[in-house]
């Protein structure tokens, strides 16, 4: 189970909530929602949530990637391992 959350105010606190799915939806919008317009000079913070299988391998990562178009139209991409 994943869960990833796009949003203006979370804090370093959010990450060890027992309930990210409530932190998440009251702070921010899930993975494919709509962030609202950035208030001035602030820029997006994520809240990154996962659980492996009980009877599955360790999670050895997260990793989140990046896309967007640059100033000439061609994509881009960056990865980061969280």
């Amino acid at each position: 189970t994943v869960r990833f959350f796009g949003g203006w105010d979370f804090e370093p606190a959010d990450a060890q909530s027992r309930n990210p799915g409530a932190v998440g939806y009251s702070k921010g919008v899930p993975m494919g929602g709509d962030l609202t317009t950035a208030p001035e000079g602030r820029a997006p913070t994520f809240l990154v949530a996962a659980l492996r299988d009980p009877i599955g391998a360790n999670l050895d990562r997260y990793q989140i990637v990046k896309g967007w178009l640059d100033e000439n139209g061609e994509t881009r991409e960056e990865v980061y391992d969280v």
